[in-house]
């Protein structure tokens, strides 16, 4: 179940998700969430659950990134439009860097991601999620 704006758990961090936790129902949850509200992103903090995992939807594919972060910004930035599943029926312009890299894990091996325009707002906008932070806060 999707947690709404103003529950103050998607103003806390999440924690780093250990080796020996057992994600796997969370990612099954999370990636039904995200398809039964049509959404393109979706952080495990929007359901409630303190963890740093992300679900992109990505030309129609679930990809779901653990422990992402950002180890790259473009100077470079655009401004994408943005709603929120935790904030229905608000969007607002915010500025993201174009280009990102990002590191992270999928259930079976380390990775590393270069991303760029849309996709790379939606990265942040999700990992924004997880650092507490929400689209109200930005510019």
């Amino acid at each position: 179940m999707k947690i709404l704006y103003p529950n103050k758990i998607l103003l806390q961090k999440a924690h780093t998700i250990k080796h020996n936790d057992n994600i796997k129902p969370l990612i099954k949850i999370m990636k039904s969430t995200l398809l039964a509200h049509k959404g393109i992103g979706l952080a495990a903090t929007q359901i409630g659950i303190l963890k740093k995992l992300i679900i992109l939807k990505v030309k129609k594919k679930l990809i779901t990134i653990i422990n992402p972060k950002i180890i790259y910004k473009s100077i470079e930035m655009f401004t994408s439009y943005e709603g929120c599943l935790s904030i229905p029926n608000h969007y607002k312009m915010v500025k993201r860097h174009k280009y990102i890299k990002i590191k992270g894990k999928t259930i079976y091996t380390t990775i590393k991601l270069t991303i760029k325009n849309n996709i790379s707002a939606c990265v942040q906008h999700e990992i924004d999620h997880l650092n507490g932070k929400l689209i109200l806060k930005r510019t």
